[in-house]
């Protein structure tokens, strides 16, 4: 018969009393226990033997046949199975691995014949009040109707405010998203050969709404890359030319504005053209490399004519144009020509007209 709580309770007692009888008379026997805690011999003898010890603590150390007492059902997993899960990362990481391959050197087939022009697009910020929206449509449109000449934006498209920076909206007269239309129709009056995306551009959830705008505009959203982008122009005739545009290199100095760039040709990838925006200053520098041809590193201000926070770090303004216009010329005799930099689009779109009708 199965033993109540009560009934453990009491058979701990006894056997408790028992032990402290033998502690104080060492010998005592079990019959003589049994008349002195007045229980029948067999029945101390009988509770001895199946608990030895505190019957409460026997009682616990015995394992429960939990299904005899209850049946739980095995709930259904949401989750897919770890064979899967590991080789749907396996072949994610096989798709980011060759689109890194990839992006190390971008090739860009010119399939006409002659030189082009690539119009660095410094940071436009088209949804902020100090943007010069005229000259950035004007401009805009010079590259939409000028054939061979391809616009390369070098990021911050928008102010995109974030965080706290988001109370700045309220000193503005344009909308985020007037701010995203813009950008639509800027990319949709000159289709760029590729987006850097700048730092304002990777603020909330920005590059989701930057790729749209590309495909509405259609181009092909793989061009927009985060930071920079390196590229290879082969043409028809005469030697490719790279291209590392990025948002802005890491290096500085205060008596050089393209540092950053210029220590990136010299310790990282050789390229014959550099390219910065984010700084909202422009500069240029030429220097013959050893390989032959002549490196340049440019920096471009941008479209934002006036800046609050320059003006409140005393920043000198240094600015030549929003946008520079690099002719290509491969077939140029002398390697100084092969690249060339005009900071007025409208003399470089005539100029390249020139070159491609002779060409």
């Amino acid at each position: 018969m199965a033993q109540t709580p009560t009934d453990i309770v009491k058979v701990g007692r006894v056997l408790a009393q028992f032990d402290a009888l033998r502690a104080e008379r060492p010998g005592t026997s079990i019959a003589e226990a049994a008349k002195v805690l007045e229980v029948p011999r067999s029945t101390l003898n009988m509770w001895i033997n199946q608990y030895g010890a505190n019957p409460r603590a026997k009682a616990a150390d015995a394992p429960r046949d939990w299904a005899a007492e209850i049946h739980v059902p095995k709930a259904p997993d949401p989750d897919e199975p770890i064979e899967d899960l590991i080789a749907r990362k396996a072949a994610r990481f096989g798709r980011d691995e060759v689109s890194r391959e990839f992006h190390k050197l971008v090739p860009i087939q010119v399939k006409t014949p002659g030189p082009v022009v690539i119009v660095a697009v410094g940071d436009p910020h088209v949804d902020s009040d100090r943007c010069d929206i005229h000259r950035l449509v004007s401009d805009m449109k010079i590259i939409g109707r000028t054939p061979g000449m391809h616009a390369l934006h070098l990021g911050d498209v928008t102010d995109n405010w974030v965080g706290r920076l988001g109370r700045l909206y309220a000193h503005s007269s344009t909308t985020a998203g007037d701010g995203i239309r813009l950008a639509e129709h800027m990319f949709k009056l000159a289709p760029p050969l590729a987006v850097v995306a700048g730092n304002h551009d990777l603020w909330n959830e920005g590059m989701s709404w930057l790729s749209f705008c590309l495909r509405q505009s259609g181009v092909d959203a793989k061009l927009l890359q985060t930071h920079g982008v390196r590229m290879e122009l082969s043409f028809p005739k005469g030697a490719p030319i790279r291209i590392h545009a990025r948002h802005d290199f890491p290096g500085h100095s205060q008596y050089n504005s393209v540092h950053g760039l210029m220590k990136e040709h010299l310790f990282g990838k050789r390229d014959h053209i550099n390219i910065a925006g984010h700084r909202h200053i422009d500069a240029a520098n030429a220097s013959p490399s050893p390989e032959g041809y002549v490196h340049w590193a440019f920096r471009v201000s941008g479209y934002k004519a006036m800046d609050d926070f320059a003006r409140q770090i005393g920043a000198q303004e240094k600015k030549m144009a929003p946008a520079l216009g690099i002719l290509i010329n491969p077939l140029a005799k002398v390697q100084a020509e092969v690249v060339k930099p005009y900071w007025c689009l409208e003399a470089a779109a005539d100029y390249l007209t020139f070159l491609r009708t002779r060409a």
